[in-house]
């Protein structure tokens, strides 16, 4: 497949859906891709030479920061075309990447009452590990930027074959990474990717729900797991007391999926809720949520809790030690202290 300037390969670009995946739900809901950069306003109809004058004016922006800010809204007004494809790595699904093909010009928009750079996007509807590209790989799948080329054309290749629907095999070079346009490694993102990638292997389906029943006995819960193929929209109840009869009494969902999940599944945690006589919900999955279920969520907040796999990451970490041991035999982590670089490091 060529793009729209020739006999050329599509340009594969890498996009960060906020610092911490505040974006990532509404781009996919909405199929787009979505740039904060809220300082800066509508680039329509600019060309190169006109964004950089722009933004080099832009009060708001700090002059060290602007050729950065320039270089990225130029990518992403100017140089992004439709037929490119993009690669989204997902930090509310650690270990996953999203991956789509631009289909419209750059658009700005009004979204929840704030103007958003944006692009039209057909996202595939399934996620990929980051790990099928193989190790070597890894330097260019991790960005602290919010859009960047995939500069080295193996790994953009595979990219290719993944949204083209093609196998990927693991094939990429191991070699040492010391290009300085390769995307510096971050430690904790690769270490999570790793115990993401092991938690998925080790624990599907039932044995994940296992997981989340023996994460609520390590805070005090007197937990009931249900029988596989009857569990009635509920795989987890949990209360407390001596025989759990104590409030909250929990009714727990758990899905092990890349798919997101959406309204109808919370709804039915809501319905199982009220005939567990629960006080509260409790819905797991290694995938995110659509926005309409975060909303509905929200709407129950004080009775309702989604959680993600950053979520059930964070609660592993937290109670680790009080876990049974056949647990933590299947996940073994040691905690390990690193100097953080300076901004100026990094």
């Amino acid at each position: 497949m060529t793009n729209t300037e020739g006999g050329s390969n599509p340009t594969v670009w890498l996009v960060a859906h906020g610092s911490d995946g505040e974006y990532e739900s509404a781009a996919l809901d909405l199929g787009i891709v979505l740039l904060g950069f809220q300082d800066v306003p509508d680039l329509t109809g600019l060309d190169e030479d006109k964004i950089g004058s722009l933004v080099s004016t832009l009060p708001s922006i700090e002059s060290k920061s602007r050729p950065n800010v320039v270089g990225q809204m130029r990518d992403f007004a100017v140089r992004m075309k439709p037929g490119d494809f993009v690669a989204s790595p997902l930090k509310n699904q650690p270990g996953q990447i999203a991956l789509g093909r631009i289909v419209g010009d750059y658009q700005f928009l009004a979204l929840d009452g704030a103007g958003r750079h944006t692009r039209s996007t057909e996202w595939s509807s399934e996620t990929i590990p980051r790990s099928a590209y193989g190790p070597g790989a890894f330097h260019y799948l991790v960005t602290k930027r919010t859009i960047s080329r995939i500069v080295n054309e193996e790994v953009a290749a595979k990219v290719r074959d993944s949204i083209q629907g093609h196998p990927v095999p693991i094939a990429v070079s191991e070699k040492e990474e010391s290009s300085e346009e390769a995307s510096p490694l971050s430690v904790e993102e690769l270490a999570r990717d790793q115990i993401s990638r092991r938690i998925r292997e080790r624990f599907p389906a039932e044995k994940l729900e296992h997981l989340v029943a023996a994460l609520l006995e390590a805070q005090g819960f007197v937990v009931d797991e249900s029988v596989p193929g009857k569990d009635q929209g509920v795989d987890v109840l949990a209360g407390h007391g001596p025989l759990g009869f104590d409030p909250p009494r929990i009714c727990v969902q758990v899905k092990h999926t890349s798919s997101r999940v959406g309204q109808p599944d919370v709804q039915q945690l809501h319905g199982a809720m009220q005939q567990f006589d629960a006080d509260q919900g409790l819905f797991v999955s290694w995938s995110d949520y659509t926005d309409d279920a975060k909303r509905m969520a929200r709407l129950s907040f004080f009775s309702m809790r989604l959680w993600n796999a950053n979520d059930l990451l964070e609660a592993i970490y937290q109670r680790y030690n009080e876990l049974p041991e056949d647990i933590r035999a299947e996940i073994p982590l040691k905690q390990v202290w690193t100097l953080v670089a300076e901004p100026s490091e990094s």
